[in-house]
């Protein structure tokens, strides 16, 4: 099999610049699949943003030359409400593409919203995680409640909400270790940060910008991971599986397709109403009856993730069907 991959899975927000480059690039691979030769299928990793038109071009490539297409969603941007392009995405990929999704919400999610997607295999995240030792026996008791949050911190990105937990958090006489990683990407993340750290002094602890060796000494002795995310392009947060695989409890907003990495072993969705400060104390001070064991759902993502990825490589060996190049 000879797999064409492109990935045009940038950021939403292209420049000028960027926007002309990214269109010179979409003609180069459109023209790599009109006329090379040998190539059986293409892989395309989707832009949610504006960049989709142009995915609408290397798509309607791989129709017309009878290629066996994939179009891989990483983000909820186009599925929570329909938008033109992700419409126009569906006509040119036609009834026989296969639209490869995170999890089965954001399946019934793609389906709902776009009835031509007509062929979806889910692929977990887990396998883009590299495994992180856990050093971690899981929420804490006499040790107290120490939360961490790690992320590009935006305003969107649940740095805001963890300010506002802290400050509940000590107005009922408790007195949690709050550390915080990755780059501060606006100016309110940033705000945020220097207001944390002169509230809650030495109960604080920014970490900045956080490498993959670091990673698991950060999540070591962690009770808890908060990611109180409204990030609109959520969908399967790797830093989520991150945390489970580091034996940590994960507290997230219900955002994106996280339902599906949380399970009652591993943690909780919080749904985003207005008593979340008290849904998200409750989580964090009630302990329950069950032991936490975040790791082994961990470890049943990675096995779902090497099941549903043999699937799509069976699907990529297969002869295309009469059916690509259909209207």
């Amino acid at each position: 099999m000879d797999l064409a991959t492109i990935d045009d899975s940038g950021g939403r927000n292209l420049g000028a610049i960027r926007l002309f480059a990214r269109a010179a690039a979409t003609m180069s691979s459109s023209f790599k699949i009109l006329f090379r030769r040998g190539t059986s299928a293409v892989y395309l990793s989707l832009n949610a943003g504006p960049g989709m038109w142009l995915t609408v071009l290397n798509v309607a490539a791989a129709r017309v030359r009878g290629r066996r297409l994939v179009i891989h969603h990483h983000t909820y941007g186009h599925l929570d409400v329909p938008v033109i392009r992700a419409r126009a995405l569906m006509r040119a990929a036609g009834p026989a593409a296969c639209h490869v999704t995170l999890s089965p919400s954001m399946t019934t999610a793609l389906k709902a919203t776009y009835p031509r997607a007509r062929l979806v295999i889910e692929l977990t995240n887990a396998g883009l995680v590299d495994d992180i030792s856990p050093q971690n026996d899981g929420p804490a008791g006499a040790k107290g409640l120490r939360i961490g949050l790690l992320s590009n911190l935006t305003e969107h990105k649940g740095i805001l909400e963890l300010e506002i937990l802290t400050e509940e958090l000590v107005a009922r006489g408790l007195r949690p270790l709050i550390r915080v990683g990755g780059p501060a990407r606006d100016s309110k993340a940033r705000s945020a940060l220097e207001r944390m750290q002169a509230s809650f002094g030495g109960n604080f602890d920014y970490w900045g910008q956080v490498s993959n060796q670091q990673k698991e000494t950060f999540f070591s002795d962690l009770t808890h991971f908060v990611f109180l995310t409204r990030y609109a392009n959520e969908a399967s947060p790797l830093v989520v599986l991150e945390a489970l695989a580091a034996n940590v409890r994960v507290v997230a907003f219900n955002q994106g397709a996280i339902v599906d990495l949380i399970d009652e072993r591993s943690g909780i969705c919080i749904q985003q109403t207005d008593r979340w400060v008290d849904d998200v104390v409750a989580a964090l001070v009630d302990q329950g009856t069950e032991a936490a064991t975040p790791r082994a759902r961990y470890e049943e993502l990675r096995t779902l993730y090497t099941e549903q990825l043999d699937r799509l490589r069976d699907f990529l060996s297969a002869t295309p069907t009469s059916e690509v190049g259909k209207k």
